[in-house]
Order: structure tokens, then sequence, then C-alpha cells
């Protein structure tokens, strides 16, 4: 599991994932 923190956004992966899931901070 892999999380990006770019700002307003995270990007989170997985090895198992296809395609990264953006995720909105509140």
């Amino acid at each position: 599991l892999t999380i990006i923190d770019s700002g307003p956004i995270s990007i989170i992966t997985d090895k198992h994932a296809t395609e990264t899931k953006p995720l909105s901070i509140n």
C-alpha cells in the first residue's frame, strides 16, 4: 500500500490495484 500526499488529494495505490484511487481529505 502506497499513499502519496499531494496537498488536498491523496493518491492511494495497492500492488493488486490496476489504477490509483483518488481520496479526498475532509
